[in-house]
């Protein structure tokens, strides 16, 4: 298609609602513009023609031989478009909620919670995907994320869901009665994180070192390190809302929680692309968070 050969869009809509209507005024009334506006489209496309469409008769206007036949065709095409936008917005109304996380923020935080999301809202389905890489809602058809940072990444909307409270945890068993809190006290221990933890690495910052300056293993999941922190194998940044229940059983003990500016988990959506099924998704998660 040559979009070169065809008139102005909004010209072609003005004529199919005149021509359907009668009127400018009512025309004008169903584009939510003005009368004028309306005929000036109108105008526009005759002379794009070089042919009158329409003439005045009475109060109204009538349609001319070529008229007619432009006004079917139109009628045609956006009853088409209108179609294929009514069975794409069904479809989409239809298809799960496809939500990306950490897999350690799906099987600490949201899923013991899930079962009162489907309780309150049965007939809408949840598709959890949990990920260890950051994925694009874009190209990789993802509704909606959990992500952690400040909120200013570009292109989406970002709202705040929980602040970071990541904190320096080790077992009693690890531990005995010491409770290290200075970055040299805790450098001394063995550390094991998460590999695809990014905000172990911010926590490791605002405490003055990094693990090249420490023996620290690297796991591939969060449940992993979790177990091995709980084990007595080293001390780890775990996130006070993932925890919550080991620390509550005496299991694991908060030594230190740094001071993270900005730092939080933020539901992320792309801009104008949330659905009525996503939305009452999100509202859930920001409740359930508090």
């Amino acid at each position: 298609m040559d979009w070169r050969d065809i008139p102005s869009l909004a010209s072609l809509r003005a004529f199919e609602v005149t021509a359907r209507h009668g009127t400018f005024s009512a025309a004008a009334r169903e584009l939510n513009v003005t009368h004028a506006a309306v005929a000036q489209h109108v105008r526009a496309l005759e002379d794009f023609f070089s042919t009158e469409l329409m003439y005045r008769a009475g109060r109204g206007m009538r349609l001319t031989d070529a008229g007619l036949r432009l006004s079917g065709a139109l009628a045609d095409g956006f009853g088409e478009i209108a179609e294929g936008v009514r069975q794409l917005k069904q479809s989409a109304s239809g298809r799960p909620v496809r939500v990306s996380v950490t897999p350690a923020f799906g099987e600490k935080w949201l899923m013991p919670r899930l079962g009162d999301f489907w309780e309150k809202y049965p007939d809408i389905e949840v598709e959890i995907k949990p990920a260890t890489r950051l994925m694009d809602l874009r190209h990789d058809d993802i509704d909606l994320a959990v992500r952690y940072g400040r909120g200013d990444w570009p292109g989406v909307e970002a709202r705040p869901l929980a602040a970071a409270r990541n904190i320096v945890v080790g077992s009693a068993k690890l531990l005995g009665k010491d409770r290290p809190t200075t970055a040299a006290a805790m450098m001394r221990y063995r550390w094991v994180v998460e590999r695809y933890m990014h905000e172990a690495e911010f926590v490791a910052e605002t405490l003055g070192f990094s693990f090249d300056e420490v023996e620290a293993h690297l796991v591939d999941t969060n449940a992993l390190a979790v177990s091995a922190i709980r084990s007595g194998l080293g001390l780890g940044f775990q996130s006070a809302a993932l925890i919550s229940r080991e620390l509550e059983s005496g299991e694991l003990v908060a030594l230190t929680e740094p001071v993270q500016d900005n730092l939080g988990y933020y539901l992320v959506t792309l801009k104008g692309r949330e659905t009525e099924q996503m939305r009452k998704f999100m509202r859930w998660v920001l409740r359930s968070a508090g």
